[in-house]
């Protein structure tokens, strides 16, 4: 009786419920599609909503955008002198913008063609995210002696 009342009060709940904290080697989802850069190494990556692209930071400091269905490279732009961190996409309007950042500087883009370069870079600064509506991102101050957190706003670059 004491044994069949512990197993059925398991810490997952059920008769085999701890069955559920073990690890599983084979998994039933497997990659859709992979995308490879003979001269890159990737380093971050994000979904632009809205469209089946993707952005690809790379460790040479280098943005890319990718077709996700065919994984073919639509566009390359050597933005950063060092590794990009981090890259964020924010859909304003019409208009889909990106937020990359690397250790030293970050940079705001317009995703629909990064081959001109971005609409303004900042330098100084690391680890930008937008807000959630899009208009303002902060980031962190690269002087360890100030520890500031900045704001800019994305219409002005200020």
């Amino acid at each position: 009786g004491r044994l069949g009342t512990r197993e059925l009060q398991s810490f997952y709940s059920g008769v085999h419920g701890n069955r559920r904290d073990r690890q599983f080697v084979f998994s039933r989802f497997k990659s859709w599609r992979s995308f490879r850069d003979e001269t890159a190494l990737f380093t971050c990556i994000a979904l632009l909503g809205g469209t089946n692209h993707l952005a690809v930071g790379s460790h040479a400091g280098e943005m890319k955008i990718f077709e996700a269905s065919s994984g073919s490279l639509l566009e390359s732009f050597q933005g950063h002198q060092a590794p990009v961190t981090l890259v964020q996409p924010h859909v304003s309007g019409d208009t889909q913008l990106l937020l990359s950042s690397s250790s030293s500087d970050v940079q705001l883009w317009d995703a629909s063609s990064i081959t001109g370069g971005p609409r303004h870079s900042f330098d100084g600064c690391k680890a930008a995210k937008f807000s959630n509506s899009g208009l303002r991102f902060a980031a962190l101050s690269c002087e360890a002696s100030t520890k500031d957190v900045l704001l800019y706003d994305v219409q002005t670059c200020t």
